[in-house]
């Protein structure tokens, strides 16, 4: 008898201990995937800024110069806010569809040929071809000028001889940046890119607000024949959208696995955000600096020696 009582107090101290062991994995277990998802959300902040200033921010002057500086206040806010908005409905979208046709995945292609699957498979074929067909040539487009933005500056402070080299140089770097397929080592570039970016504008706006010329001989309407030079300089700057929604829709399984699942959209909303005051401020202080002789990029009117 006493033997079954030792046996049966020892079952149960076993039976404790388990039970102990596997709460506190459990605990663990969600403190580090609430730790894990805030790092994630860093991370998914860190490439939407990135992902969003561009070349495009320093050719925002000029944009503001062809529609006055009103105006062009205006479009930037109002393409600002279209700009959040489609990328918020493209990861719903990207939600939804994958849930409604169990997909690991649903990207840019798949949301645009599941959208109109139910119209038969020609019909999401065309979608999907069309698609990925237009984000091909918008982001090649972008990536060449960057190229030449790049070519251009330097040969500022560069012998002309130097400009093939600089060109091949700048290609090799892009061709290793962007082969470069982990979401953390993307992180981190884009965390060092962005402090040195931010420091950039930071410079740049110091500059421009020191040159300040107080509003004089700005247009504050622009003239309607170029409407088009501005749209075309403004839809360049917010070219980042179809690299910054890929990036969130890969995150959404993370996301799914959270009970905070509006946390990401709160992320972009807020960075988006910051984006387009930044945009504005780019725009408007650009343009009251220079005036009416602002360069295509805000960089060329810089003197040489700064």
């Amino acid at each position: 008898m006493l033997e079954d009582k030792n046996s049966g107090e020892s079952i149960k101290v076993n039976e404790v201990t388990r039970l102990f062991i596997g709460m506190s994995l459990v605990l663990i277990w969600k403190k580090f995937r609430k730790r894990i998802f805030e790092v994630r959300l860093f991370s998914a902040a860190v490439n939407i800024f990135k992902g969003s200033i561009g070349t495009g921010i320093l050719g925002l002057p000029y944009s503001v110069k062809n529609c006055g500086i009103l105006i062009g206040t205006i479009c930037l806010a109002l393409l600002g806010i279209v700009t959040i908005y489609c990328m918020n409905l493209i990861i719903i979208c990207s939600r939804y569809l994958r849930r409604k046709y169990n997909l690991e995945l649903c990207d840019y292609g798949d949301v645009a040929e599941y959208s109109v699957k139910q119209y038969g498979s020609q019909a999401s074929y065309a979608s999907r071809f069309i698609t990925d067909i237009f984000i091909i040539f918008t982001q090649v487009g972008f990536l060449c000028v960057y190229v030449v933005f790049i070519s251009a500056t330097a040969d500022r402070y560069l012998p002309e001889r130097y400009h093939l080299i600089i060109v091949g140089a700048i290609f090799v770097a892009l061709v290793i940046i962007t082969s470069t397929t982990n979401l953390v080592i993307i992180g981190y570039m884009s965390t060092a890119a962005s402090i040195l970016q931010c420091s950039a504008l930071g410079l740049l706006f110091i500059y421009l607000i020191a040159h300040f010329n107080g509003g004089e001989n700005l247009k504050l309407i622009g003239d309607y024949r170029t409407l088009p030079l501005f749209f075309g300089t403004a839809m360049f700057a917010f070219e980042g959208i179809a690299v910054v929604s890929f990036f969130l829709i890969k995150l959404l399984p993370v996301e799914n696995a959270t009970k905070n699942r509006e946390g990401f959209f709160l992320v972009l909303d807020i960075s988006m955000g910051l984006v387009c005051v930044l945009y504005i401020t780019s725009g408007f202080l650009g343009y009251a600096a220079f005036g009416e002789e602002v360069r295509g990029s805000v960089t060329l009117n810089l003197p040489h020696n700064l």
